[in-house]
């Protein structure tokens, strides 16, 4: 694995492993990016709970509520933790100015407030298309609603999905002033990516959240990473975020080469058994 100048780097894992407590899992590992206030914000009481699982050290990323990016009714939509009204569901999804989103972005921005949050994640549907219209209610939204001083120092992250071009909308995230969700290892045959985009991303800082799409491999090793890692020495502070099959191993090993600890030998299938145990 290359050596690493990046002064911040962060490793965790994109939601817990299955059956692992909270607790247990930021004894190990500093970072975790849930989804679970998609559905909504959890009331403060459950805040302070997440809080005191994760320690003096633990930190998290939050999805933005899809009530502010989906619209009600279209694909992967889920429904609230609250049941909305019908003239409340009306004002959902698309970066818009109404009542609704504005309340969500309140919850949004005392949730971070409690928490400490390194990372807020706002992710647009795939319906969300490049369009003059859209990003016009993507600038306002974040120059009026929600900019960054509302976030109490938290990153602002955009996680595009469907037809945004990856470098138009890196160009974009930059006009904004906020980060791009991305890839480095992605390996889709369907899309024509330059690798070097990934050192030249228009912000300081950098989100990478490895998914697994196009790598039938279950766990990644040293040199399938080395594309991530010599894309993260561009940056300031990095994020890596791990999702696919073998997260929460990966994860661990790396965060323990990192921090110049070996391990037992035996830390990755450690990290696969409590994984299931708990």
């Amino acid at each position: 694995m290359s050596d690493i100048t990046s002064p911040s780097l962060q490793i965790g894992c994109v939601e817990l492993p299955p059956g692992m407590p909270r607790a247990r899992y930021f004894g190990r590992l500093p970072y975790l990016e849930t989804a679970a206030t998609l559905r909504g914000i959890p009331r403060p009481p459950v805040l302070q709970r997440w809080l005191a699982d994760a320690g003096e050290d633990g930190r998290f990323g939050l999805a933005a509520p899809q009530t502010i990016t989906h619209r009600a009714g279209r694909k992967g939509y889920a429904r609230h933790i609250v049941e909305l009204s019908r003239a409340e569901l009306a004002q959902t999804g698309g970066f818009r100015d109404t009542e609704l989103i504005r309340s969500e972005v309140d919850a949004l921005a005392q949730a971070t407030s409690i928490l400490g949050v390194d990372v807020v994640l706002f992710r647009s549907p795939a319906d969300f298309a490049p369009s003059a219209s859209n990003r016009d209610a993507m600038r306002r939204f974040f120059a009026e609603l929600a900019p960054a001083e509302r976030f109490s120092g938290a990153l602002r992250v955009w996680e595009p999905q469907g037809l945004w071009d990856l470098d138009v909308a890196a160009r974009f995230a930059g006009e904004l002033g906020l980060v791009l969700c991305c890839d480095p290892l992605t390996n889709d045959p369907m899309l024509d990516i330059d690798p070097g985009i990934f050192s030249r991303l228009p912000s300081d800082d950098a989100y990478f959240r490895v998914t697994g799409i196009g790598n039938a491999r279950r766990r990644l090793d040293d040199y399938a990473l080395e594309p991530l890692f010599e894309a993260a020495e561009a940056y300031e502070r990095v994020w890596v975020a791990l999702g696919h099959d073998g997260k929460y191993p990966d994860a661990l090993r790396l965060h323990r080469q990192l921090n110049g600890d070996p391990g037992d030998g035996e830390a990755d299938g450690d990290g696969e058994s409590a994984a299931r145990e708990d």
